[in-house]
């Protein structure tokens, strides 16, 4: 299943967390937000949002990069639908989740495209749920003090956003 989340919520998050992935409301291409998926990490629902294929996404040779522990590259053998971002993901409340019905979508083309990519979601599921555990277990045991990782430190603070997601909760 795919999902978007409320503008509120994202403008509420981003006044603390300016990193958190924009709706892109002024530049929307016609109802389309960021799109992604749910699971559940520390009694929270983490929206894992999904990104558009980009020129970084590729080798200098033409071939796709393997993933990492911040990006599941979405494809099959020759095509790249589009990332996972898990370095984005952020904790969310369920009344602010909307939920995308693939089949509602009037773009032929994006349709089709969607359809891939939750084809891929589902036959790596697991891959996809081991790899937000990870990043999100080693984002909040991590003291820069201690270490300097660079993943971590282009990973949000998974802390401070799941305490806003519970003060929004509350509101």
């Amino acid at each position: 299943m795919f999902y978007t989340i409320t503008d509120e919520y994202i403008d509420y998050l981003s006044k603390e967390n300016p990193h958190v992935m924009s709706n892109k409301q002024e530049t929307r291409t016609y109802h389309r937000k960021y799109i992604g998926l749910v699971t559940e990490l520390n009694g929270h629902k983490y929206f894992v949002p999904m990104s558009s294929p980009k020129d970084v996404d590729y080798l200098p040779n033409g071939d796709i990069k393997k993933d990492s522990l911040i990006k599941i590259y979405m494809r099959n053998k020759k095509v790249l639908y589009g990332t996972i971002r898990f370095n984005y993901m952020i904790p969310v409340p369920a009344s602010e989740l909307e939920e995308v019905t693939v089949n509602d979508e009037g773009d032929f083309k994006y349709k089709i495209l969607m359809q891939s990519e939750y084809f891929f979601i589902n036959s790596n599921r697991d891959k996809i749920e081991k790899t937000a555990v990870r990043l999100h277990k080693m984002r909040t045991t991590y003291n820069p003090e201690r270490n300097k990782n660079k993943l971590m430190e282009i990973t949000l603070d998974f802390v401070s956003l799941e305490k806003m997601c519970d003060a929004y909760k509350k509101k």
